[in-house]
């Protein structure tokens, strides 16, 4: 994961939700556990979104 990914994301976390970035990732893993399996659809995003930048969109960093 990129640094300005997370970054960002605790940025949100913390300015909306008032929770640090490990609470959110246990939040997520009971979801995962409540749900048995992601707690959200995966879909595509509007063609419009996906013409424009797909890399950027969809990068990964390992």
């Amino acid at each position: 994961m990129s640094l300005e990914l997370k970054n960002s994301v605790e940025r949100i976390l913390f300015s909306s939700l008032g929770m640090i970035f490990l609470q959110a990732i246990v939040f997520f893993f009971k979801q995962v556990e409540l749900y048995n399996g992601l707690p959200f659809n995966i879909a595509l995003p509007p063609k419009r979104i996906f013409d424009d930048d797909i890399e950027k969109t969809f990068a990964v960093s390992v």
